[in-house]
């Protein structure tokens, strides 16, 4: 079962950071959604349209920072967060805590296993320590849509 620890990362202010990845449904991935009003209290509008590479990234920093557990669950996906990693600005404890989560998913590579019936591959996620499959996603449609890259990090 997933856990979650809670950091302080400077000034009195907590984090929570996950042991492992997740994915959300594609729609709340890359859809429009309205942050609640304790993570963006600075503006009016708290409406992000997160299939923007550029707002996911901002959203994000946001949602790590100030979020608790269900709000970093309901808005981030653990796919796109790695993809998002090296362009976040985090705080340098955040970063650290979180960092040998996004190693681990990295070190895994996009593990994909033919889909049943043939036709293109279904991408799976680390969930709780296992691979489990994860929607129809292709590798080229997570490219157009989500800004991902489909080569291997290094």
């Amino acid at each position: 079962m997933p856990t979650w620890s809670e950091i302080d990362f400077g000034r009195g202010r907590v984090a929570f950071i996950r042991d492992v990845l997740w994915r959300i449904e594609t729609g709340a991935a890359i859809g429009r959604v309205e942050l609640p009003l304790h993570l963006e209290w600075s503006r009016n509008n708290r409406k992000v349209e997160l299939w923007d590479r550029q707002r996911r990234l901002r959203a994000y920093e946001t949602i790590l920072r100030e979020g608790r557990p269900i709000d970093v669950e309901r808005f981030v996906d653990g796919a796109l967060l790695v993809d998002a990693w090296d362009d976040l600005v985090l705080p340098i404890a955040l970063r650290a805590a979180w960092q040998p989560v996004i190693d681990a998913a990295r070190s895994m590579g996009p593990p994909r296993a033919p889909r049943p019936g043939g036709g293109p591959p279904v991408f799976f996620s680390l969930l709780a320590g296992s691979l489990a499959p994860r929607g129809s996603l292709t590798s080229s449609m997570l490219a157009s849509c989500c800004s991902l890259s489909t080569g291997t990090r290094s």
